[in-house]
């Protein structure tokens, strides 16, 4: 089976695909609120820890990438948001340990997470899916991952 590539749909086929029947999986169901919450419990408390006092310590410099990260998502560049943490880690090295701690177990660890628990609604047919945009990018973004499964895929956002 051949997927096609991702596209944008316009704003009118954006509300045709989801008038045409699209199953809307509610991802945040109560389930989901303890599995995200237990995914940052999974976060070693050393780096838990430490991104506190970074976070509180450097709040100035962390709350001056708000804007510029809110203008990337709005854009839809998945690349670039990847790389937000990443640019994070470079300007703040010492912490650059507790950002891939994070990283993993909140974004690399939930996507395997969600490929798996939409295995059986993808089984039975067209579905429409909401999840964060860190989950999307790169070859272990829940994008390739459904590719790599057979289904198509088209982004809306």
């Amino acid at each position: 089976m051949t997927t096609p590539e991702i596209s944008r749909p316009s704003p009118a086929m954006r509300i045709r695909l989801l008038a045409a029947g699209a199953l809307v999986l509610m991802l945040l169901a109560a389930g989901e609120v303890a599995q995200g919450v237990s995914a940052f419990d999974a976060v070693p408390l050393a780096s838990q820890v430490a991104l506190l006092v970074h976070a509180l310590e450097h709040r100035d410099a962390l709350a001056a990438l708000t804007e510029p990260t809110i203008a990337t998502w709005l854009r839809g560049d998945l690349a670039a948001l990847a790389r937000l943490p990443g640019n994070a880690a470079r300007e703040f090295p010492e912490m650059r340990p507790h950002y891939e701690q994070l990283a993993r177990h909140v974004v690399h660890d939930r996507t395997v997470v969600l490929r798996h628990r939409l295995f059986l609604a993808l089984r039975e047919g067209r579905v429409f899916v909401a999840v964060g945009a860190a989950h999307l990018q790169g070859d272990a973004g829940l994008l390739a991952m459904l590719r790599r499964d057979g289904y198509a895929v088209t982004r809306i956002w």
